[in-house]
């Protein structure tokens, strides 16, 4: 038997090494990595099938470096380091540019003074060199701090609201599947009890369009119009009113809970499980808050833009007397680079505040949670009376 399957083996092996040597005869113009590839599935027992697409010609297989050779994934979007190109054309649309146009302006009316001053023999001064090079190294280590700050309370934020989002799907899941009679003797119960589901569902709507008001700092709920034929006009109001919406909101469906296991609709441990789901969006909720409510500290991006500032406006004394009429380029380049950091760090630190698009993501869960409670626009009529 041992050498049955000795011989066996040796068989298959020179089988594929016949498909190799084959292989490597017929794709001369592959590549080492697809020549590879086709080299593993030829090991794998499948050489017939490799060895005719091996003739398929380049310019059909997949593009851009391989990345969407792989069949079933999605096409790979190219970011801004792949079309460089792109981003320097369209920086006449920069946002950050539009921000920043009056500070470069006056660097740039800056430099040309200085210049002028320089050139024309009005007056001289010494080198300044040395203490550029000296505060350039905190200068850096400033702007690393701001932006690294900025990013983790911008992180933080998107982290805290998308678990608000998953944890809205999945207790509107849990309320429309888990409140049911414990019977369907009757066609009335049953209904009530998918109406009282269904109003939980929307209720925890309500949750989320509170929270993205009290983080936004207004006193009408953004998304009361997508909420009308949903919830109650009178709970909206209530929530509107409300010193802390998410937590009035909370309550409001902790009364719907308590009203479905009194009813026979949901068992106590469903509910408590249920209660602890709403509990956990409420401390994400408060996770959110926090991020908006607590500004970065004053003293600390104050002495950034000071810093920055009279870097950038000495940087033509220090440009002028070796570079003559190029400081004006030279030092509005690097001004605008130095700058665009602390407006890009002022503006991710406040990720609520219209750079998150929390109406797009509102959007996206209204229509998700509407499959369930049974309309595909997310819009079915409430059966309660507030």
């Amino acid at each position: 038997m041992a050498s049955v399957l000795h011989a066996t083996s040796t068989v298959c092996y020179a089988s594929r090494c016949d498909s190799l040597r084959l292989l490597r005869a017929r794709t001369p113009l592959c590549t080492t990595a697809r020549r590879r590839q086709l080299a593993l599935a030829v090991v794998a027992g499948q050489p017939g099938e490799l060895v005719a697409a091996s003739r398929t010609p380049r310019s059909a297989l997949p593009s851009w470096r391989g990345y969407n050779d792989r069949a079933g994934e999605l096409q790979l979007t190219l970011t801004y380091s792949a079309t460089w190109l792109t981003a320097v054309m369209t920086l006449t649309h920069s946002r950050v540019l539009r921000a920043l146009k009056w500070v470069v302006l006056a660097q740039a009316a800056l430099s040309t003074v200085v210049v002028a001053v320089l050139q024309f023999g009005l007056t001289s001064w010494p080198g300044l060199e040395l203490p550029h090079q000296l505060v350039s190294v905190a200068l850096g280590l400033l702007l690393v701090h701001r932006m690294t700050q900025a990013y983790e309370r911008f992180w933080e934020g998107r982290r805290s609201w998308q678990r608000i989002l998953d944890l809205c799907r999945a207790n509107a899941r849990r309320a429309i599947r888990w409140v049911k009679p414990a019977s369907a003797e009757h066609a009335s119960t049953v209904d009530a009890a998918r109406d009282l589901g269904r109003d939980i569902a929307a209720h925890l709507l309500a949750f989320v369009a509170a929270t993205e008001a009290r983080v936004r700092c207004k006193a009408e709920l953004t998304f009361g119009q997508s909420l009308s034929s949903l919830v109650p006009r009178t709970v909206l109001q209530r929530l509107e009113s409300s010193t802390h919406g998410p937590l009035a909101c909370a309550d409001e469906i902790a009364g719907l809970i308590d009203a479905a296991q009194d009813r026979g609709f949901l068992t106590p441990e469903r509910a408590i499980e249920l209660d602890s789901g709403v509990h956990e969006m409420l401390l994400s909720a408060g996770e959110c808050d926090c991020i908006a409510r607590t500004p970065t500290p004053v003293e600390f991006s104050t002495h950034t833009s000071r810093f920055l500032t009279l870097f950038c406006f000495t940087l033509p004394l220090v440009l002028a007397p070796s570079t003559g009429w190029w400081t004006i380029p030279v030092s509005v380049v690097v001004s605008y680079s130095l700058l665009a950091i602390d407006e890009i760090s002022a503006v991710v630190e406040s990720p609520f505040n219209g750079y998150l698009p929390l109406n797009q993501h509102f959007a996206a869960l209204l229509r998700d949670i509407g499959e369930y409670i049974g309309d595909s626009r997310g819009a079915p009529k409430s059966s309660r009376v507030a």
